[in-house]
């Protein structure tokens, strides 16, 4: 049984290790510290497209934090 066991966690580990998603193919996971900080804030800022202008003169943005704060 411990076996078993061993050889499971064994393969998860190995599963889950490897299954990065293509989404940071594009960043070097090499790096370290603020270097790869900077390389995945860069990324994630990039990926977001749909930003609200926050001004008094845009309803959608007032609609939007109101339901959000519910």
């Amino acid at each position: 049984m411990m076996k078993k066991l061993l050889i499971l966690i064994f393969i998860m580990s190995f599963s889950v290790s490897f299954s990065q998603e293509s989404y940071y193919n594009d960043v070097d996971l090499l790096l370290t510290g603020a270097q790869l900080k900077d390389a995945l804030a860069a990324k994630t800022a990039a990926a977001h497209t749909n930003i609200l202008p926050y001004t008094s003169s845009s309803p959608d943005t007032w609609d939007a934090v109101k339901a959000t704060d519910a």
